[in-house]
């Protein structure tokens, strides 16, 4: 829940979590790469070509609260994904104000990031793609206009960065 890395003494159970994570630049364990971005931990999914393809786990959440009789209504709308949202550390471990009645329903969400050739790390936007592959630019908007590709979508990500860093 608040993205970050712990690591835990397998014998005695005792943890440890990094005090100053900004200052880590990436950890590894066994296969698994993760790179730290601004406020938060974030999985390298793919690599292509100097490229990382990484993502972000996230929950977002919807509060309601019992009114009687098994009935239930929403209640001061934290559904606009408030305390665990990945790009926002101001509401990071932020406690919510819960009373008997509330009722919270946690969602996973993830979110797409690409990591340059130097190691930048960026939100999934078309302008952060331009971005990264600004020198290709006439190629990059040729491709978005052709092939309409879901930011969203890990398969159509890969294949984008397939296509921008291929010699064709």
């Amino acid at each position: 829940l608040y993205q970050e890395i712990v690591f835990i003494d397998p014998s005695s159970g005792d943890t440890l979590a990094l005090a100053s994570p900004e200052m880590v630049k990436v950890v590894q364990v066994k296969n698994d790469e993760f790179y730290y971005a601004t406020d938060r931990f974030v999985q390298v999914d793919t690599t292509i070509n100097n490229i990382k393809l990484a993502i972000a786990h996230f929950f977002t959440e919807s509060k309601e609260k019992e009114v009687g009789y098994g009935k239930r209504v929403e209640s001061g709308s934290i559904s606009s994904q408030a305390y665990m949202l990945p790009s926002s550390t101001s509401h990071i471990g932020q406690r919510l104000d819960l009373s008997p009645n509330d009722i919270i329903t946690l969602y996973p969400r993830n979110t797409f990031l690409i990591i340059d050739e130097n190691y930048g790390i960026h939100e999934m936007s078309k302008k952060q793609l331009y971005k990264v592959f600004g020198k290709d630019e006439n190629k990059l908007k040729d491709y978005l206009s052709e092939n309409k590709p879901s930011l969203r979508s890990r398969e159509d990500l890969i294949n984008l960065i397939k296509y921008m860093t291929s010699d064709k």
